[in-house]
């Protein structure tokens, strides 16, 4: 079964990106991101197993983002990000039945614009808060 999903993201978050760092002001940046997500565990239930009980699955999969940015000043910055995502769990014999949970899966891709507002200092680590808009585009997977 698939299902598509388009949401509107507005996002403000402290944190430190890939290859992004604070620069002189008229200076164009790209940046990189790629990582590996391991989801907490979610309780699926009406399921019909052998003695009708549920079970609870998590989520991996890999991020991968590109983006280009430019800094407006020495402390603000703005660009342009698409990251995409697939996340899958893994099928597992649930324990003793010889039972297999169903394979979920979800594939998104994003696009974002996201300004920063860079707190230089004298260190190498640059802290930043950043807000953003953006859209999502998902396709969930059940089988």
């Amino acid at each position: 079964m698939n299902k598509q999903l388009l949401s509107v993201a507005a996002i403000a978050a402290l944190g430190v990106a890939g290859t992004a760092v604070a620069g002189e002001a008229g200076q164009y940046y790209t940046k990189i991101d790629a990582g590996y997500s391991i989801s907490s565990r979610q309780e699926v239930k009406g399921v019909d197993f052998i003695d009708n009980s549920s079970f609870s699955k998590g989520y991996r999969g890999v991020n991968v983002g590109l983006g280009l940015g430019y800094n407006i000043t020495d402390c603000t910055r703005v660009d342009v990000t698409v990251q995409y995502s697939n996340l899958i769990n893994r099928r597992k014999e649930i324990s003793g039945q010889n039972v297999y949970p169903p394979f979920m899966g979800v594939d998104s891709f994003r696009s974002m614009v996201n300004v920063y507002y860079d707190f230089v200092n004298d260190s190498d680590i640059v802290p930043f808060v950043t807000a953003g808009i953006g859209i999502d585009s998902s396709v969930y997977k059940y089988d």
